[in-house]
Parts: C-alpha cells; sequence; structure tokens
C-alpha cells in the first residue's frame, strides 16, 4: 500500500521558518461518498491486513498502543446507565487483551485513505503510528463508519474478519469509545449510538438494511468524522 515517503526534515525551522517535514505527494482524493457503499467498504477493511502484515521495526522505534488521555473519565450527562461507562472506564484503563501485536496506522478511517478510479491510491496521516492490536485499527474505523450508519460499521468488520482470518475482540470498541470520552461530554451523541457500535458483526454475505436509529448516528459521528481528519 503506497505511503508518503519522507524527503526532508527541518527539526529547528531553520529553513521553513517553523519545524517542518518534507514528504512526497500520493496521487487520489478522499471519498466520503462512495458510488458503491460495499465494494468500497470491502476494499477499506482489506487494506488494514496489508498494514498489519508489515514487518515491526526495531524495538523503541515505535511506541507501543496507549488509550487516548481524556480530561475526564465521568459518564456523559445524558447516560441512562452510568455504572456500565464507569465499567467500561475500567476496561479501558486495565492491560489489553493478549492480542499478537502488529503495526498500527493508529488514525485509520475513510478521511485518510485517498482513492483513485474506485481503488485505493494511499494511506496518509502516520504520525500516530504503534504498534498494538489489529482491532485497535478496526475499531477506529468502525466509529468513523457510524456516520453511514451502524450496518456500514458491522459490515466493514465483517469484511476486515474475512479478509485478514481473524475475529474481531469488542475491548477495542470500549477503548475507542472511552477515547472520544471529552467529546461525549460536550452533548453529542448517545447511548443507543454508542452501544450499537459493540453489537456483532454479520457474516459479509448477510447484507441487511440499516436499522432504527442511524439518524442519530449520523449526526453523532459527524464529529467524529471531521475531528480525526
Amino acid at each position: 500500500m503506497p505511503t508518503p515517503a519522507l524527503l526532508a526534515v527541518d527539526l529547528t525551522g531553520a529553513g521553513a521558518g517553523v519545524p517542518a517535514v518534507l514528504m512526497s505527494r500520493l496521487p487520489g482524493r478522499v471519498d466520503w461518498r462512495p458510488a458503491d457503499m460495499e465494494c468500497w467498504l470491502r476494499r477499506l477493511a482489506g487494506l488494514l491486513p496489508a498494514i498489519h502484515a508489515a514487518p515491526l521495526p526495531p524495538a523503541g522505534m515505535l511506541r507501543p498502543f496507549a488509550r487516548d488521555p481524556q480530561a475526564s473519565y465521568r459518564p456523559p450527562a445524558w447516560a441512562r446507565y452510568p455504572r456500565v461507562w464507569e465499567r467500561a472506564v475500567q476496561i479501558s484503563h486495565a492491560p489489553p487483551p493478549r492480542l499478537p501485536a502488529v503495526l498500527l496506522h493508529r488514525d485509520f478511517h475513510p478521511g485518510n485513505v485517498l482513492w483513485r478510479r474506485g481503488v485505493a491510491s494511499g494511506v496518509v496521516d502516520w504520525q500516530a503510528a504503534c504498534t498494538g492490536p489489529a482491532v485497535a485499527d478496526v475499531a477506529y474505523c468502525r466509529v468513523n463508519l457510524l456516520t453511514f450508519g451502524s450496518s456500514a460499521a458491522q459490515r466493514f468488520t465483517a469484511w476486515w474478519q474475512s479478509a485478514a482470518g481473524d475475529t474481531y475482540h469488542p475491548w477495542a470498541d470500549v477503548a475507542t469509545i472511552i477515547g472520544f470520552l471529552d467529546d461525549l461530554h460536550d452533548g453529542w451523541g448517545s447511548e443507543r449510538t454508542w452501544s450499537r457500535t459493540c453489537s456483532p458483526a454479520p457474516s459479509p454475505n448477510s447484507a441487511g438494511p440499516a436499522g432504527p436509529g442511524d439518524q442519530d448516528m449520523r449526526s453523532s459521528s459527524d464529529r467524529s468524522r471531521t475531528g480525526s481528519t
């Protein structure tokens, strides 16, 4: 999978006026309105196994996966089941499950994938790259896909499971959603929106219409999409 190549670094800003890096330009553009949603989801999911199969760099070159720190871990004001949220926070703070460590993009979502003629032409925005469980990348993309409804997020996960030959671990949903807790305190989202993210992924061959509540998910996840690009 093509990625930008590092061409030059100006750590002090002596040449550019500010600290800067120069990278190569990749062809293609971001596509948030695919003509063929199912094909787009399948190809999007198929990018992750290739990324995760890349050789790991020498120890110490990349930091290990870590949760996104929040200013406050209190449940959102609109939470109907605050104890469930409190338990989710405990889970997110606990050591992650024992899953193989792979190369993680750590900000993988449609806004960081370039497309050209329906084919992915590159993955950009690698500053958060680290090592950790593959499901962390899957979960982050799942949350961003809620802009299309819960069905799209679940279908993406099913396609990833098929491409990777792996099973999605729900721990990643909990860790990712708690990583948005500060934003949830601002009042966007709903308990139904986020709880539906954690429902089991269907088989890639079991197409189905989006369920009730998807309109809520579109409005709540718009900020997830724009805030993370």
